[in-house]
């Protein structure tokens, strides 16, 4: 892995962090990423995707950039654009996946 998770802080208490802080001036944009790194690594390591470390690494680095990017991105809140805030970070991951 090429962040380090703590073994206290639970998935769940990772999903609701983000939940809570991202559409807020109020969040650790670092922190954010690391979390949707350890979600996303999680459930593709469940779910037996790869059959390597590195393919895992690789993919959750991928996948929390593109997430990350959809999470800040400005055209949420404009009301003439059609894209909606993501309300449930954990579902929206589990359905990408």
């Amino acid at each position: 892995m090429i962040f380090e998770k703590d073994p206290k802080t639970r998935y769940v208490d990772m999903a609701i962090y983000i939940d809570n802080h991202i559409y807020t001036n109020d969040y650790d944009e670092e922190l954010v990423y690391q979390y949707l790194y350890f979600l996303i690594y999680m459930l593709s390591k469940k779910k037996k995707y790869f059959s390597s470390e590195k393919s895992y690494d690789d993919f959750s680095i991928w996948l929390a950039t593109k997430m990350y990017v959809r999470l800040t991105d400005p055209r949420q809140f404009d009301e003439n654009e059609k894209l909606d805030k993501i309300t449930s970070v954990l579902n929206y991951i589990k359905g990408i996946l």
